[in-house]
C-alpha cells in the first residue's frame, strides 16, 4: 500500500491554489494567531508575509489586520527587525487601502526606521515609495516628492528598475500639485527608463 501524501493533491493552477487560500483562509489565519502566541513566532512571520498579497487583494481587511497584527507582535517580542519592519509595512498597506493615510503613514514610518537597522536598502525604497503615497493623499505633496526622491535613489542603488519606475510616476502625479516646471523633465526621463 503507497504512504499517503501528507500534502495532499498538488494544485492544478493558480485558480485552483486561490481556491484553496480562500476555503482555508479562516483556518491559516487562526494558525498565525495560534502560532503567535504558542511560541512559534517565526511561523506567523512569515505566513504574514506569504499572505499578504492573497489578503490584500482579496479584500480580506479583517483578517489581514489580526494576521500582522500578530506577526508584528511576534517579531518584536523576538527582536525579528526585519520581520517586524514587514509586518509594519503590510499593515500600512491596509490602512492606506481603507482611507486611514495617516495610520498608514505612521505604519510606514516606523518601518522605515526597522529597515535601516536591517540595512534592508529595496525594502526601504518601497517603504519610501509607500510613505509618499500616504503623504500625497494627505495633501503634504512637498514630503511627498522628498519620499519619491529617496525611493528613487535607492531603487537606483540596489538596481529595482520596477520600483523605480514607480517612484517617477508617483513624482509626475505630485509635481503638477507644487507647480513644478520639472515635471516635463520627469515625463522625458520616465519614457526613457
Amino acid at each position: 500500500m503507497p504512504e499517503p501524501d501528507a500534502f495532499g493533491n498538488p494544485l492544478a493552477d493558480t485558480a485552483d491554489a486561490l481556491s484553496w487560500l480562500d476555503t482555508e483562509r479562516t483556518n491559516l489565519i487562526a494558525a498565525g494567531s495560534h502560532a503567535a502566541s504558542n511560541g512559534w513566532p517565526g511561523h506567523t512571520i512569515r505566513l504574514s508575509a506569504t499572505l499578504f498579497r492573497c489578503l490584500d487583494t482579496g479584500g480580506h481587511v479583517k483578517e489581514a489586520m489580526a494576521l500582522h497584527s500578530d506577526a508584528k507582535g511576534a517579531a518584536a517580542a523576538t527582536g525579528d527587525t526585519a520581520g517586524e519592519a514587514q509586518a509594519l509595512a503590510n499593515l500600512g498597506a491596509l490602512y492606506w487601502r481603507q482611507s486611514k493615510h495617516a495610520d498608514a503613514g505612521d505604519h510606514h514610518r516606523r518601518a522605515l526606521a526597522l529597515l535601516r537597522q536591517a540595512d534592508d536598502r529595496a525594502g526601504e525604497a518601497r517603504c519610501w515609495n509607500n510613505l509618499g503615497l500616504a503623504y500625497d493623499r494627505q495633501g503634504q505633496h512637498e514630503q511627498a516628492t522628498t519620499c519619491y526622491r529617496e525611493a528613487l535613489q535607492l531603487s537606483r542603488q540596489v538596481g529595482d528598475r520596477h520600483n523605480g519606475r514607480t517612484s517617477w510616476q508617483a513624482a509626475l502625479t505630485v509635481y503638477p500639485e507644487l507647480g513644478c516646471p520639472e515635471a516635463q523633465e520627469l515625463r522625458r526621463k520616465l519614457r526613457a527608463s
